[in-house]
């Protein structure tokens, strides 16, 4: 029997570390950010993409989602891990989301 991954927290990096990818301006509509991803005793840090995907802009009321962007980050975590640490994330998108708005609320504020 292969590994099982019971338990995955995502919660995101620290405050103001949200970044701009080398094509440009932020958008309004997603945001990259570190993510620390903590399984069992164990924690990784992978860039995520959190907002709505550019394919799905236009189509009405489409909710928030979130995906990986950098393979390099998901080294060292099995398959299982992989699968199960990207449906975490998926589940936190709308948190992660309002936290990221938040963060440029206050950056914009200050």
């Amino acid at each position: 029997m292969g590994n099982v991954v019971r338990k995955v927290r995502v919660s995101v990096g620290e405050p103001g570390r949200e970044w701009i990818p080398d094509e440009g301006e932020p958008s309004r509509h997603h945001g990259y950010a570190p993510v620390t991803v903590q399984i069992g005793e164990r924690s990784h840090r992978v860039g995520v993409a959190v907002g709505i995907p550019e394919w799905q802009r236009g189509m009405g009321a489409v909710p928030v989602s979130a995906w990986w962007t950098d393979a390099s980050d998901w080294d060292g975590l099995s398959v299982a891990e992989r699968d199960a640490v990207l449906s975490a994330i998926i589940e936190a998108a709308p948190r992660l989301w309002r936290t990221l708005q938040d963060r440029r609320s206050a950056e914009v504020s200050s």
